[in-house]
């Protein structure tokens, strides 16, 4: 299932389909608000605005453009443009100035951090995978929830 705010932007673009959700969000996604695109736009006159599906309805509606982060990533390497307001999570805001020195981007907020991705490295990742040396410990009602989730999830990927 997708996350709530992915939800309601599939279901804007698809209104004849069902789109159910997971209630969750991407935290620095779903922190930004329509007032933060007004004021970027206003400091960064002619700067495109790009989103991911991640973000507010609200905010999305603001934006020039959708896109999903690999897509986002890619636009911004072969556009023509030179100036991006982005609003997404800064440490890749960070990696693409870092990539793509020629291009100006500028963080929809400036402190929008992920814990998630900044609490394991890819090392972190590959090592627990391999060796099996992080336990994870997950609460019975919270492994419940997510059990009957993936059950819902493919119980009805097989009604098509």
């Amino acid at each position: 299932f997708p996350d709530k705010n992915v939800a309601q932007y599939v279901q804007r673009n698809f209104p004849d389909k069902e789109i159910k959700s997971f209630c969750a969000f991407c935290i620095p996604d779903s922190i930004f608000l329509p007032f933060m695109v007004d004021e970027k736009k206003s400091k960064f006159k002619g700067a495109e605005v790009v989103v991911t599906p991640h973000t507010p309805v609200d905010v999305i509606e603001k934006a020039d453009r959708v896109i999903g982060r690999e897509d986002l990533i890619k636009y911004v390497l072969s556009s023509d443009k030179k100036e991006f307001i982005v609003g997404h999570e800064v440490n890749l805001i960070n990696r693409l100035k870092r990539d793509i020195p020629s291009k100006f981007l500028y963080p929809l907020y400036e402190y929008a951090f992920c814990p998630i991705t900044t609490m394991a490295t890819s090392d972190d990742i590959v090592k627990s995978l391999r060796e099996h040396v992080y336990e994870v410990n997950i609460p019975e009602n919270t492994a419940n929830r997510i059990r009957n989730t993936i059950e819902e999830s493919e119980a009805y990927g097989e009604k098509g």
